[in-house]
């Protein structure tokens, strides 16, 4: 026999198959078996409790079926790169309350950050994310001279 099953029906079908002949669905369309051993699975795993393979992101038999030997190998997602930090509530505060023009400036590049994430360009995120905490900073300290200036000018006209 092929040793291949149907994902969705666990009868077992020929390698490279295009449609299982039990129920007609793509080998791999289904979630209830296990492609390499037939064993019931839960929807959501992501590993066989029988055989040990692999079942996430498998499109057709022609992969071959590795057993996950590790955590690493099933939690792929600790190793993924983390969003850098998008600075834009900082950003619309310092706007509000600070100076305006610099602030802008920190928003417009805070914006940039989760889209640059998304959009898979990591390096381009963390220098968004970089440029929106700079103009956040000089926003901030440029309304803090600006206010300390401003009281010094009001207190020393009122004893004039």
């Amino acid at each position: 026999m092929s040793g291949y099953y149907c994902r969705n029906c666990g009868k077992e079908v020929n390698k490279g198959a295009y449609a299982c002949l039990s129920c007609g669905l793509p080998p791999m369309k289904g979630l209830n078996f296990c492609h390499q051993c037939g064993a019931a699975c839960h929807q959501e795993a992501v590993i066989c409790v029988k055989c040990g393979v692999n079942l996430e992101n498998r499109t057709s038999f022609s992969h071959q079926s590795q057993p996950v030997t590790n955590k690493a190998d099933s939690n792929k997602d600790l190793f993924a790169p983390q969003m850098p930090k998008t600075w834009l509530a900082e950003s619309i505060l310092v706007t509000l309350f600070c100076c305006l023009p610099f602030g802008i400036v920190g928003i417009i590049n805070a914006s940039k950050v989760e889209s640059q994430f998304n959009a898979g360009n990591i390096d381009g995120a963390i220098g968004a994310s970089e440029e929106a905490k700079k103009w956040t900073n000089i926003s901030f300290w440029i309304g803090i001279v600006v206010g300390v200036i401003y009281i010094i000018v009001y207190a020393s006209s009122d004893s004039i």
